[in-house]
């Protein structure tokens, strides 16, 4: 989910309930009983746009993004090496636990100087590294190695699960927040006597 993307489908809601809104006054000035029904899809509809409205997208289309998880399973010294690209960032030699060694290149990545403009999101011993960068591709070489076996680390292309970031920023998944928008939608379309605009019934970016 981009955030060019939920915009278009929250002006499309606002958009939809105008037409709601207005449906509703002419109902209410009828004194027609669908006023009930009509102001609580006004409603729903509203509360569901608020909601829409505190989700956290991508900020533009992602061009690369992987997960790292540093296994530490015996105790001692250990150099582990990391490249993105054409990047062989400084290697990491030291007795730290999965998490320190996890913050050591998280630090190394967020202080730039790099080919590409890569950003980090870290839990624990799991390092996220993406980019929004034109120079970055998922098609990268990306490398990890650890001198030991004391170390283990696990690289994992996230092409395919971009919406693991997502929900490390947001409460609801992306799964969920898609639900949310076709319902948001519906709801404002009741009583609209305009059609859906095409691609707006759900998620599609």
């Amino acid at each position: 989910m981009y955030r060019d993307c939920l915009r278009s489908h929250i002006i499309n809601i606002q958009c939809k309930q105008g037409q709601l809104g207005s449906v509703l006054s002419t109902q209410l000035e009828l004194g027609s009983r669908k006023v009930i029904c009509l102001d609580r899809f006004n409603i729903a509809s509203t509360y569901l746009l608020r909601i829409l409205r505190c989700y956290t997208p991508f900020e533009q289309e992602v061009t690369y993004a992987y997960k790292f998880t540093f296994d530490r399973s015996v105790a001692g010294s250990v150099s582990v090496d990391m490249t993105l690209k054409d990047n062989i960032l400084t290697t990491y030699t030291g007795t730290g636990t999965g998490e320190e060694i996890a913050i050591y290149f998280q630090d190394l990545i967020d202080a730039g100087g790099l080919t590409v403009d890569y950003l980090t999101e870290r839990v624990g011993n799991v390092l996220y590294v993406y980019s929004y960068d034109a120079a970055a591709s998922f098609a990268d070489t990306t490398t990890t190695t650890s001198s030991s076996t004391s170390v283990t680390v696990t690289q994992t292309i996230l092409e395919n699960d971009l919406d693991e970031i997502l929900n490390l920023w947001n409460s609801l998944t992306e799964s969920e927040i898609c639900n949310l928008i076709t319902l948001a939608t519906n709801a404002a379309s009741t009583g609209a006597t305009l059609g859906k605009v095409t691609g707006s019934g759900g998620c599609n970016c």
